[in-house]
């Protein structure tokens, strides 16, 4: 019987903050994808974006409820080969409903605390700005971090609880439900599972689309979670290469080029000519260069060295241009 008490060993701490870790980057993930999408689609997808919280909860809760029913686990715990049982009396409220529960749990809860983490981020941000908030919105905006804060210390203490077999229930959530993570899950439904029964009628044939989609979602879920654990680590801020790249010392300012001596120096002011360091008489510029020289050094220079004085391109007579004030 699903959800059924076993003498199967409990999950490990580290196994059930690493799936509690996985399941909490799906959200994030499907975030990005959002994003992406909006980018490449702004107005074909742009109402139907609006709604993606409430999407992603449906996707999620089609997913779980077929975990559930197959392997008495979420979909992240049986990549973790954890199963759900319950220790309550199989003829009590909990036991015989223990899935909903645990579907509520696992999709209810969490959408309801995304949308009071945003209400709380727009209350923050129109406070930042100078809006003026109703008393409501600011009891809101001063209570809401208390109780995150008191929510994450109840979640510490159960599990140094947890940690110490002082409890069989890995979180607050699964000790109020009565159910305990165990070990157990070693297969997923195959596809041809499905496939193979044999249904007739048109409304079992629509009610078994969402399972052959959910099945191979559950097929290719290995592979999802893997590539989020290592973009995850990846770019993880402690020990991915963002830390890598923020910990390596800036680099020197680079040393300006050595200038030769017999490099021609430009003049302090502009109106003398580089190469006598006079005043212009009869300015003349270069095609190729356009610093202004007078008309007989410059002449001179090209006759001999067949380039501009301070560039060094090559240059020729007719690349002179006098210049008319």
């Amino acid at each position: 019987m699903a959800f059924k008490l076993t003498s199967s060993k409990c999950a490990s701490l580290f196994d059930v903050t690493a799936e509690d870790s996985l399941r909490l980057s799906l959200k994030p993930a499907w975030v990005y994808f959002c994003n992406v999408l909006k980018m490449r689609y702004p107005v074909l997808l742009k109402n139907l974006l609006k709604y993606s919280d409430e999407i992603f909860a449906i996707l999620i809760m089609v997913l779980e409820e077929y975990s559930f029913r197959r392997n008495s686990g979420t979909v992240t715990e049986c990549f973790y080969q954890l199963k759900r049982e319950c220790s309550l009396p199989e003829n009590s409220f909990r036991f015989r409903h223990v899935k909903w529960i645990s579907l509520t749990s696992v999709v209810l809860l969490p959408y309801i605390s995304d949308k009071l983490q945003n209400y709380y981020d727009k209350l923050l941000a129109n406070s930042n700005l100078g809006v003026e908030l109703t008393s409501f919105q600011k009891y809101f905006l001063n209570l809401y971090p208390i109780l995150l804060t008191f929510i994450k210390w109840i979640r510490v203490i159960n599990y140094i609880q947890y940690l110490f077999n002082y409890t069989c229930h890995p979180s607050p959530i699964l000790r109020m439900a009565g159910i305990q993570l165990k070990y157990g899950v070693k297969t997923v439904v195959k596809v041809s599972d499905i496939s193979s029964k044999k249904k007739s009628g048109m409304f079992q044939k629509l009610y078994s689309i969402p399972d052959f989609t959910a099945s191979i979602v559950m097929k290719i879920a290995p592979l999802v979670f893997y590539s989020l654990q290592f973009v995850d680590m990846f770019y993880d801020k402690e020990t991915g290469v963002s830390k890598l790249m923020t910990s390596l010392p800036f680099p020197s300012a680079p040393l300006m080029p050595k200038v030769a001596s017999t490099t021609l120096r430009l003049p302090p002011s502009a109106k003398q000519c580089p190469l006598c360091q006079l005043p212009h008489t009869n300015p003349t510029t270069i095609v190729s260069s356009g610093f202004v020289f007078c008309y007989a050094c410059l002449y001179r220079y090209i006759e001999k060295h067949k380039c501009c004085p301070i560039t060094y391109r090559p240059c020729e007579f007719t690349d002179m241009i006098r210049i008319h004030s």
